[in-house]
């Protein structure tokens, strides 16, 4: 989600912007350093962070199912965000991104409105308990769609994005207020419902629920995303989207633990020798 200092050849297919800069770069005073290059298409530094060879030539264009996520507004500032390689994989058509805390709506988008309506069918990825009222396994959602599903109606995969903290609090208020569509399907994933290839702690840039380790019952959002859209979505164009989905997020955790400096050993001294009284 390699470290050598040479610039990376990750083009191949794909248009890569190994030219181009950010906008805080381009203006320089006379004498000043030029800033590093940023690729235009992932927006990370051209030579060491840049994850283009990871994704998809194109954009992919989902056929039967739309993703909104619901971030906080406190993710936008961090820099080890999941959600982003969503946006560089799936066509804008196929994701919607809302930064709040709820799915009130008079501050969402038109378009997200009208997909949360009947006749489509809302699914809410969260790492809920089984015993709250509604909520069903991976496995059950798919039995579900697999019955209700029609040509014509759209499954729309609502996933929230913030920390544990946060997105318990956002899923707690939309719940007491009555904010989720009536018809909203809920889904939380267990243990029998992870890929075959799932690793504990693929996302190990971010913190997980359980202090000191990684939990077996979380997933990064993308990660979430990405694994319920390849089984509910039913997007037969793309039989390895969850694959294809996960090369980012792999590499972008590869580039990323390697900048992270080991901490130095410290040497031990010998003992100090006891100075004898005159």
């Amino acid at each position: 989600m390699e470290d050598a200092d040479k610039p990376e050849n990750c083009c191949g297919k794909i248009k890569c912007g190994h030219g181009s800069t950010s906008d805080r770069h381009k203006k320089q005073s006379p004498g000043e350093k030029p800033g590093r290059k940023i690729c235009s298409r992932c927006q990370r530094p051209a030579q060491r962070a840049c994850i283009c060879a990871a994704l998809p030539p194109e954009p992919i264009l989902l056929e039967n199912c739309n993703i909104v996520v619901l971030q906080h507004p406190h993710e936008l500032k961090l820099k080890n965000r999941s959600v982003p390689l969503l946006e560089l994989c799936l066509h804008e058509k196929s994701l919607d991104l809302c930064v709040g805390r709820k799915l009130r709506e008079d501050i969402l988008p038109s378009k997200i409105r009208s997909l949360l309506e009947p006749p489509n069918l809302p699914i809410l990825l969260f790492p809920d308990t089984k015993t709250e009222p509604g909520t069903v396994s991976l496995s059950d959602a798919k039995s579900i769609v697999k019955k209700e599903f029609t040509p014509g109606r759209k499954i729309v995969l609502i996933g929230i994005d913030a920390t544990w903290k946060y997105a318990q609090e956002m899923h707690r208020a939309n719940l007491e207020e009555r904010l989720y569509p009536p018809h909203l399907i809920r889904v939380s994933l267990q243990a029998d419902d992870f890929p075959e290839d799932w690793t504990v702690g693929r996302f190990n840039i971010r913190t997980t629920p359980q202090a000191g380790g990684a939990s077996k019952s979380f997933m990064s959002t993308a990660e979430c995303i990405a694994w319920a859209v390849s089984e509910l979505g039913g997007e037969q164009n793309y039989p390895e989207l969850y694959s294809i989905l996960m090369k980012p997020l792999d590499l972008m955790v590869q580039k990323w633990n390697s900048f992270v400096e080991k901490p130095k050993r410290r040497e031990k001294l010998p003992p100090r020798k006891k100075q004898k009284k005159a």
